[in-house]
C-alpha cells in the first residue's frame, strides 16, 4: 500500500520547484536541459487536460512547470508523468505526452513555451515493470532519485 497519493506527490514536486532553485536545478539536470541557467515561471499540479486531434481521447499532464532562460529569455516546459509503484499505463498515454506537450507549444495559457520534454517520474519497480512504454517518455527520474529532496518520495 503506497502511503501517499500521487496528487500529493504531484503537488509536494510542483511545491519544492516552486520554493528550491538547488532541485529545479537537479531536476533539470537530468533533462536535455542541463546547464540551462533558468527561472520557475509557471507551474501546475492540477492536471491539466488535452483531447488528442489524433484519437479523440483525453489525457492529462500531472505536472506541468515552465521555465525562462536566463541568457536567452527562451521559455520551456517539462510535462511530468507521475506514477506509484503499483500503477499502470492508460493505453496510449506515453504517446499523448508528446502529443500534447507539441500542442501547448507558444501557447499563452501556457506560458508560451518553445521547446518541451516529457519525463516519467516513477519507483525503480514501476520503471523495470513497464520499460517499453516508460521508453517512449523523453527522461526517466526516480522516486528514490527525488526522495533526496522531497523525503515523500522515499516513503
Amino acid at each position: 500500500m503506497e502511503k501517499y497519493t500521487e496528487k500529493q506527490l504531484d503537488k509536494a514536486i510542483e511545491e519544492k520547484f516552486k520554493k528550491l532553485d538547488e532541485f529545479s536545478a537537479w531536476f533539470l539536470g537530468q533533462t536535455k536541459f542541463a546547464n540551462r541557467p533558468s527561472k520557475l515561471v509557471f507551474s501546475t499540479s492540477g492536471n491539466p487536460w488535452y483531447k488528442s486531434k489524433l484519437t479523440g481521447k483525453e489525457s492529462e499532464t500531472d505536472i506541468l512547470v515552465v521555465f525562462e532562460e536566463i541568457k536567452t529569455s527562451r521559455r520551456f516546459a517539462i510535462h511530468i508523468e507521475n506514477k506509484l509503484s503499483n500503477g499502470r499505463f492508460e493505453p496510449l498515454q506515453p504517446r499523448q505526452y508528446h502529443e500534447r506537450a507539441k500542442a501547448w507549444i507558444g501557447n499563452k495559457k501556457y506560458s508560451n513555451y518553445l521547446d518541451y520534454e516529457v519525463v516519467l517520474v516513477a519507483p525503480r519497480t514501476f520503471y523495470d515493470r513497464n520499460k517499453e512504454e516508460a521508453g517512449i517518455f523523453g527522461r526517466y527520474v526516480s522516486h528514490e532519485d527525488i526522495a533526496q529532496f522531497i523525503p515523500e518520495f522515499g516513503a
